[in-house]
């Protein structure tokens, strides 16, 4: 279990969750994912395969780490 913080309230958490989710669409590499769900991998370009790096990307982006995708950093 990570933990990423402090942030300063919940609106903030809920926007750079929703924002990190558009970009690097975690919630769509599921095993089990519904018929839209599907579509919408699809359409997000998002595949069973790629859970690890999007797990790698989203934590460094997290840890503030200098390997960040240079792309979500700026």
């Amino acid at each position: 279990m990570r933990y990423f913080g402090p942030y300063l309230s919940g609106l903030r958490v809920r926007h750079a969750v929703c924002v990190l989710n558009r970009l690097l669409p975690l919630s769509y590499t599921a095993v089990r994912l519904g018929g839209t769900e599907q579509d919408l991998a699809r359409v997000r370009a998002a595949a069973d395969g790629d859970r690890m790096a999007l797990i790698r990307s989203l934590t460094a982006i997290l840890d503030r780490q200098p390997t960040a995708p240079s792309w979500a950093t700026s």
